[in-house]
């Protein structure tokens, strides 16, 4: 599974002719005012030289990109994928990790950086998914191929695999179904955001209850028929263990 990524280059609001023109970009309350000023500038200009927006994709050379962030007034060239998790962009090529959230106009973070959950995780390099969890970006894994692990011991550290698992949306519907189940029959109740055993019943009865409802969910055997794997999760389970 891979981010959804919307490629899209943002133009100046000012029209734009390809000669150069010696207006100024911008307007009072806008930020820096972006010099549009392309007298003495060529075309195919090289890193970290001042560069002609007006010029489009000619305006710098192979593999790089004319913008100007950071508070610049004069453009510049800039190698692709140069920008970092959080710094600005308007296209997906500019940031380290392929990924521009064009709604905050910021670069997505790569794997194990420091991210925003309202800009995302991505990485240019794998298919596989990650996620913004503690402000950092982990990997969310499939069910399936957790399970794996998990079964052929595999799973090292475990927490990882939880953790991994906890990132994962069809995982957490899953979860949440056999969890309120137990709550549900009266067997657990949720105590600082733990379940635990109601006072009324016998020590280790939410537990026993949790083993039997989420049984199929962890590739386990139900002791008993007593709230094994319960009906009313049979579709989010599936889903579950399906997600590949």
């Amino acid at each position: 599974m891979k981010c959804s990524r919307i490629s899209l280059f943002l133009l100046m609001a000012h029209s734009l002719s390809l000669g150069c023109n010696t207006e100024d970009a911008g307007s009072p309350g806008d930020g820096p005012v972006i010099s549009m000023d392309c007298t003495g500038i060529v075309r195919s200009q090289g890193i970290s030289q001042p560069c002609c927006l007006a010029f489009g994709i000619d305006a710098c050379g192979a593999n790089l990109f004319c913008a100007a962030f950071d508070g610049r007034t004069q453009p510049t060239c800039y190698a692709e994928h140069s920008r970092q998790g959080l710094e600005s962009c308007t296209e997906d090529r500019q940031c380290a990790s392929d990924g521009c959230n064009t709604t905050s106009g910021q670069c997505q973070s790569l794997p194990g950086a420091t991210c925003d959950s309202s800009v995302g995780c991505n990485d240019r390099v794998s298919s596989n998914y990650y996620v913004c969890f503690d402000n950092q970006c982990e990997e969310s894994l499939p069910c399936s191929e957790v399970f794996y692990w998990l079964k052929a011991g595999q799973c090292t550290p475990l927490t990882y695999c939880y953790r991994a698992l906890n990132n994962n949306p069809v995982f957490r519907q899953a979860m949440a179904c056999g969890q309120d189940h137990c709550v549900t029959a009266g067997k657990c109740v949720n105590d600082a955001n733990m379940l635990v055993d109601p006072p009324t019943v016998s020590m280790g009865t939410c537990d026993r209850c949790l083993d039997n409802s989420l049984a199929k969910v962890f590739g386990t055997t139900c002791n008993g028929t007593t709230d094994c794997n319960p009906t009313e999760c049979t579709s989010v389970y599936d889903a579950c263990l399906a997600d590949e």
